[in-house]
């Protein structure tokens, strides 16, 4: 049963009690958000949005969730697959062969396109943010993305070795940026905190993070 969160205050409750029983009913990591500068009445607005859930909205975002999947792990592949070409050509001496423009233009591309697909229809309801269903529905969408080099085969009339050659490769391809793509993201949001992380440690972590994706 959702709090009435006005009548509890009516009541005498503070807004931090609020914030706490709505925090331990949530699973909620109430000290990390406070840590990070949120108030009381922020964690009360974020986790009251929460209590108004339905079936109908939790069956909706998961049906959402399947084609965010398939969008973002194609951006996400495109941008490890960038990365993978520039830590290789650093690799072999070609460090300017790719400069930081260029690299920071992709990257950008990549963001805005992510933030398009947030801010779209597709655009995960905040309410439902964590809930399994909207992770299992991307999930799943990015599994569909990696049957697509099969399927791609399939209409092309390919058969035996040649199918199989498409599906393994493609889906290692795209399985290979994937990995190297989450690995990007993740330094760049190291980055934005202030953490300095060196040329040789991101191709380093870019590569590690594409043969990762390739075991997945």
């Amino acid at each position: 049963m959702a709090l009435d969160i006005q009548k509890a205050i009516e009541a005498g409750y503070t807004e931090g009690d609020i914030a706490l029983f709505l925090s331990q009913k949530n699973n909620f990591d109430l000290d990390s958000a406070f840590s990070q500068g949120y108030t009381a009445g922020d964690v009360i607005q974020f986790l009251g949005d929460r209590e108004d859930t339905t079936m109908l909205g939790a069956v909706s975002e998961f049906a959402k969730g399947v084609p965010r999947g398939v969008a973002n792990s194609l951006i996400s592949t495109g941008e490890g697959l960038f990365q993978l070409a520039d830590a290789g050509l650093n690799l072999v001496g070609l460090e300017d062969a790719i400069d930081d423009e260029d690299e920071d233009y992709l990257l950008n591309l990549a963001r805005q396109g992510r933030e398009a697909i947030n801010e779209s229809a597709l655009g995960v309801d905040q309410r439902y943010q964590d809930s399994f269903g909207t992770k299992f529905g991307e999930g799943l969408g990015s599994f569909f993305t990696f049957l697509g080099p099969g399927l791609i085969g399939k209409v092309a009339g390919l058969s035996g070795k040649g199918l199989k050659a498409a599906q393994l490769g493609g889906a290692g391809t795209l399985a290979v940026g994937a990995g190297a793509g989450d690995q990007s993201q993740r330094i760049a949001q190291a980055r934005a905190q202030g953490i300095e992380i060196s040329p040789e440690t991101e191709d380093a972590a870019i590569s590690i993070g594409g043969a990762i994706g390739l075991t997945e």
